[in-house]
């Protein structure tokens, strides 16, 4: 680096004691001829530090290294804004090696932490002494090759990690050596892990959240889709019986009707009907009449099949459309029917009421519509009625 970029207190010479056995302590001169550090030392000039004055500062030229003989220093990166301590060294570190071998600018500031002496060895020095000596050029590729291992190893192991991460099945563990080391990697590693430990537990605790919300919303589709069968069952029930109420009880029909027109299938329909209802009605009451009628819906959902179809279509007048049935099947049903709910008794007060009921049996032709079939029913019900009620007629 420039020397007008230095804030050094002062400059010293070279001869005092110590200055040899603070190289020959570094592994880059340690291999080499001690007479040969001796002459670079003495060519070198010694320094001295206050704290907080950089050695090094990171992006400048690296026209010069230094050998601290005393105190420490600091190794920093600049991220944005902010210097991020990396490492911190002490006698007998070389520093700004790299920069001064392959010049190229420094990649990190070096700063006194402490009061430091430290040697400067400017380039044209250090090739003046060292270009003679081919000791220097294996001690040049043994620091190198140190260097590139000392990272590589370290690198392989965090990236192996960082995968790891992504899987999800982070080991700290693998990091623990590593971490140990008292240089940058095992800061570095350091820090690594314990971000890795962080995203690791918060993705956890993520996937935690994600699991109970989801929960939670499933819960509350599954109370919506509840409510909305409930009203879906509301709106198509009528509310006092239980029966598929008048406009629902057509639309089914009209459904069944289509299929049997599609695939040639048979269908039958009753059309029912309370003999005397009013009476009853005014004789015991309304509510009475009330448990007439759901006592009827009762009696004929046990005896009808799961496919058939019971409508209440207003007042005590009811409906049974009966998909894959034909006309003789429909009236057999028609008449058992018949004859059970003639022989219900609904308790009232004091005394037992019976019922009967009048049916019209037809069943559906393919050149007939819903409406005519509904038509022939319920003319084929008045029938049963006007031939004496409580029985069965073919329309």
């Amino acid at each position: 680096m420039p020397e007008s970029s230095l804030t050094p207190e002062n400059t010293r010479g070279n001869d005092e004691g110590g200055v040899l056995d603070s190289m020959l302590s570094n592994p880059f001169f340690s291999h080499l001829d001690p007479a040969m550090v001796a002459e670079l030392a003495k060519r070198s000039e010694m320094r001295d530090f206050a704290p907080g004055a950089d050695l090094l500062r990171e992006g400048e030229s690296g026209d010069a290294a230094y050998v601290v003989h005393a105190g420490t220093v600091t190794v920093s990166v600049r991220v944005q804004d902010n210097a991020v301590e990396v490492a911190e060294r002490g006698a007998g570190a070389f520093m700004g090696e790299i920069s001064l071998l392959c010049e190229v600018p420094h990649t990190a500031s070096v700063t006194a932490k402490t009061a430091v002496r430290a040697l400067r060895i400017s380039r044209a020095n250090f090739w003046s002494v060292m270009s003679a000596d081919s000791q220097v050029l294996l001690s040049i590729i043994r620091i190198l090759g140190r260097r590139l291992y000392e990272t590589t190893v370290p690198l392989a192991y965090l990236s192996f990690t960082a995968s790891a991460l992504l899987d999800d099945t982070f080991d700290p563990k693998i990091l623990a050596d590593i971490k140990m080391r008292k240089d940058e990697i095992g800061r570095f590693t350091g820090i690594f892990e314990s971000m890795a430990t962080y995203v690791s537990e918060r993705t956890r605790h993520l996937e935690a959240v994600v699991e109970e919300r989801t929960r939670h919303l499933n819960q509350e589709i599954a109370r919506r889709e509840g409510l909305e069968d409930e009203l879906r069952q509301l709106a198509n029930t009528d509310a006092l019986t239980g029966a598929t109420n008048r406009r629902h009880f057509l639309e089914l029909c009209d459904k069944e009707l289509q299929r049997a027109r599609r695939y040639g299938r048979p269908m039958a329909l009753l059309m029912m009907d309370i003999d005397h209802f009013k009476r009853i009605n005014d004789t015991h009451g309304h509510a009475l009449g009330d448990e007439v009628l759901k006592r009827l819906v009762e009696t004929c959902q046990a005896d009808l099949r799961g496919q058939d179809v019971l409508g209440r279509l207003g007042g005590e007048e009811f409906a049974v459309v009966m998909p894959e049935c034909t006309l003789d099947a429909a009236e057999t049903v028609a008449e058992r029917l018949r004859r059970t709910l003639a022989a219900l008794a609904v308790p009232a007060a004091g005394a037992r009421v019976n019922f009967t009921v009048s049916i019209g049996v037809v069943d559906w032709a393919p050149d007939r519509s819903l409406e005519a079939t509904l038509e022939r029913a319920d003319k084929a019900m008045y029938a049963a009625k006007s031939g004496g009620r409580n029985r069965v007629v073919r329309g």
